[in-house]
């Protein structure tokens, strides 16, 4: 890995993890007024289908966990889940609305954690669109680091 982005894509990572911050509260709600143009929300059947779908999962990590709408699912399925963000709110709003005990919350950059294990699956829900195109390398570099042999990233 390259260590923790600087410049432009810095700024941008540091502003989405302000964004999230101040819209844990709100985030997702659909009786709130959207702050972009949203098509609607993933229906609750659609993420079970998708988690579902990737048969046994064994130990995974969840990369920009957020609010936990696949955060309960993948607890549901897996043999362990740790789940990483960079906002403490939204680490805070999954902690209260999953209610998993089980689940391992890790408060951190993406581009600057070092993982301490390897996993069987590596899940990222809607983060990809958020990876700046220059941290595009590091991201996937972080993500074969995070797998175990034979283990798959969705």
């Amino acid at each position: 890995m390259n260590g923790p982005p600087d410049g432009a894509a810095a700024q941008l990572l540091a502003s989405q993890r302000t964004y999230y911050d101040l819209r844990a509260p709100d985030y997702a709600d659909a009786s709130k007024e959207p702050d972009r143009n949203l098509h609607g929300l993933m229906a609750q059947h659609t993420i079970t289908a998708i988690v579902e779908g990737l048969g046994p999962l064994g130990d995974v990590l969840e990369l920009a966990c957020g609010p936990g709408g696949f955060t309960s699912e993948l607890a549901r399925l897996a043999s362990s889940l740790t789940a990483l963000d960079a906002s403490p709110q939204m680490l805070e709003r999954s902690r209260r609305e999953v209610a998993v005990p089980s689940i391992t919350y890790v408060e951190a950059d993406l581009f600057s954690w070092v993982p301490d294990r390897h996993y069987d699956l590596v899940f990222f829900g809607f983060w990809l669109s958020h990876v700046p195109p220059a941290e595009l390398g590091p991201f996937w570099d972080l993500v074969r680091a995070c797998l175990r042999p034979g283990g798959r990233a969705v």
